[in-house]
């Protein structure tokens, strides 16, 4: 161990993080174009990529990607934690563990102003010790019932459109019903734009409502054929104004009408419990997945506590998760 260096990752890592990336998760494979996707395009800047060495050999990394973050009237750039992994042949020598000691005392304490992640269990314990909370569960919900008769819900699709990109009026949305949610990745058209229409090798559906010719809801949509004989369609997000439940119900509607359309075996969604819209969502068939052991995790720097412990300012009520916006687009996975 005492042979292992650390340090960032520079331009010619490149080609050997990419291998080791798909050496680890061949079940995932990464182009090289979804390397520099996800961690030199994004509309925040450039990932931070953490390495543990080993001579010449990248005996572990893990990468923090940069997103605009909404921490109540506030917005940071925020750090997503993303593909932490060991190389096969240096397992089992606490690799994991040093890197994340190291990347959450040298930089999400003293550099970021906040930092999350959906870590695997199996990697929990080393967060944790690190202060790195856990909010909440990763919050699935499966529906298998929407090939049923919805005619008696309140959502109608006549009113819905498809459209091909995001424009300026995605930033007229997200101005208008920003305030109904004080935790959030910006969902600006430069973040959107970045995360569907720029993401290689995926295709995505998008979906809106207008009144008076504004755009107040936006649906996206994804198909994703696990294995040869199950079919899932992923509501990766639906975005309106907190108090707007008619709009939620007819994008709901939508989401299942894509589904049936794609012939799906099932509809999917992440939609965190006690979410404003939460009703709206289990009447269409949306039933949460309460055993999953995937946790979100926050890193919050020192100094944002009172002296009982409890969070105060820009983080007050982040460990609450209905005052979060949260949804399939934050996850690189979907």
């Amino acid at each position: 161990m005492s042979n292992i260096r650390k340090r960032l990752a520079t331009e010619a890592d490149r080609k050997e993080l990419l291998q080791l990336i798909n050496k680890v998760q061949p079940h995932m494979p990464w182009s090289q174009e979804h390397f520099d996707w996800q961690y030199f395009r994004s509309p925040a800047g450039d990932s931070k990529i953490f390495i543990l060495e080993q001579s010449t050999v990248i005996a572990a990394t893990c990468a923090l990607v940069p997103h605009l973050f909404k921490l109540h009237d506030h917005e940071v750039t925020a750090w997503q934690l993303d593909t932490l992994i060991t190389h096969p042949d240096f397992r089992g020598q606490g690799l994991m563990h040093r890197l994340i000691d190291w990347f959450s005392t040298e930089f999400c304490s003293e550099e970021s102003p906040f930092s999350f992640g959906f870590p695997n269990e199996h990697s929990t314990r080393g967060f944790t010790r690190n202060g790195w909370l856990t909010p909440f569960r990763s919050p699935v919900r499966h529906n298998t019932v929407f090939r049923d008769d919805l005619s008696s819900l309140p959502g109608e699709v006549s009113g819905i459109e498809e459209i091909e990109q995001f424009e300026v009026e995605i930033d007229h949305l997200w101005q208008r019903i920003k305030n109904g949610w004080p935790f959030s990745v910006v969902r600006d058209r430069d973040h959107l734009n970045w995360r569907y229409q720029q993401k290689p090798h995926d295709r995505y559906s998008y979906f809106v409502k207008r009144s008076g010719g504004e755009i107040i809801g936006l649906l996206v949509m994804k198909l994703y054929k696990a294995d040869q004989s199950t079919t899932y369609a992923h509501v990766m997000d639906l975005l309106t104004a907190v108090d707007d439940k008619q709009t939620v119900a007819d994008l709901l509607a939508r989401a299942s009408a894509f589904a049936v359309e794609q012939n799906a075996d099932e509809l999917s969604c992440w939609l965190l419990p006690g979410h404003a819209h939460e009703d709206v969502y289990q009447q269409y068939g949306f039933i949460l997945d309460e055993e999953l052991p995937k946790w979100q995790h926050i890193f919050i720097p020192p100094g944002h506590s009172d002296s009982a412990g409890n969070l105060t300012g820009i983080f007050q009520g982040i460990m609450d998760g209905r005052n979060w916006h949260f949804s399939m687009c934050d996850s690189d996975i979907y």
